[in-house]
């Protein structure tokens, strides 16, 4: 484990540097005074095989894809202007990616995890998770996934939360999505504003149940008053000003994304909760729809672990 409260930064070579994620993060670094990782993860099974033929083999040329590495982050970091800031790199070999990138999160214990979005073609999110899917179901600390577009400065953060599910009342999920929003914007001069995302259930659910067109319209009102009220009641616990705080309807993945694009937010930061289903699997949660949608870029932040829990 580190000693020096650091930024890790995941580097990703196909992007021209100084990449967005690395800009991010250097801004951010200078704000919060602390030190920045950036490290390159690869492997190549193909130097794997040369073993089955010679160790010697094997070992040439993982030296050579070292060296390469080792060369690219230099160079990747000299691109940014470092005064006055502490930067360490590291090539790190092995696969499976995602598992390299966790290992190296529980050795450093970093503040914030920041990485380039890598945008995956619909067939290829369909198969096996992309890398930032896993990452943003798994990444123990919170995670800032960077998209290319957006500009290093952070003018408005939108903290997006969610006060009726019990997935986001349990480990103080919500309270922690704000805490490190205003953390952030307090860091770098933005504003601060929430959002909540009112879906309620359809009428078509509802009717489901054979209900009268009537009480299902009187059932949809009680829930969306009763949301309303803790939302409101949320902003005024959290400080937010009313003119800070956004009240959607509709799906929160389509909402949170349209927000942010309507108001030229440059970061907004959702909860994100572990869920392991075929429809989980093959259609992403909430927060992986949101990171395919916005334009800004998203931070997630996990719930609290409970006791006795990794």
């Amino acid at each position: 484990m580190s000693s020096t409260p650091l930024i890790l930064v995941i580097a990703d070579r196909s992007l021209p540097q100084p990449s967005p994620a690395l800009q991010r993060a250097a801004l951010l670094a200078r704000h919060g005074g602390v030190s920045l990782q950036v490290q390159l993860f690869d492997y190549h099974a193909a130097v794997t095989a040369l073993g089955r033929v010679s160790a010697a083999l094997e070992h040439a040329a993982l030296e050579h894809y070292r060296h390469q590495g080792e060369q690219w982050l230099q160079a990747a970091v000299a691109s940014l202007n470092q005064a006055p800031l502490q930067i360490g790199t590291q090539l790190v070999w092995g696969e499976p990616l995602h598992r390299q990138i966790l290992d190296q999160i529980e050795k450093l214990q970093p503040l914030l995890v920041i990485k380039d979005v890598h945008y995956e073609p619909l067939l290829q999110r369909l198969l096996p998770d992309p890398l930032d899917w896993k990452l943003l179901r798994l990444c123990p600390v919170p995670l800032m996934l960077v998209n290319h577009a957006a500009s290093p400065e952070l003018r408005r953060v939108i903290a997006a939360v969610e006060p009726v599910a019990p997935e986001h009342r349990a480990g103080q999920l919500n309270q922690r999505v704000v805490q490190a929003a205003r953390q952030l914007s307090e860091q770098s001069g933005a504003e601060l504003h929430l959002a909540y995302a009112y879906e309620g259930l359809r009428g078509d659910q509802l009717g489901a149940a054979g209900l009268a067109r009537e009480t299902v319209a009187g059932l949809y009102a009680e829930l969306r008053e009763d949301a309303v009220a803790r939302f409101q009641a949320f902003a005024r616990e959290q400080g937010i000003a009313e003119e800070h705080c956004h009240l959607l309807q509709g799906a929160p993945a389509e909402a949170l994304a349209g927000l942010a694009s309507n108001t030229q937010t440059d970061l907004l930061v959702i909860g994100t909760a572990r869920r392991e289903s075929l429809e989980h699997s093959l259609f992403g949660s909430t927060a992986e729809r949101i990171l395919t949608a916005a334009g800004c870029d998203v931070l997630a932040v996990q719930p609290e672990p409970a006791a006795g829990q990794v």
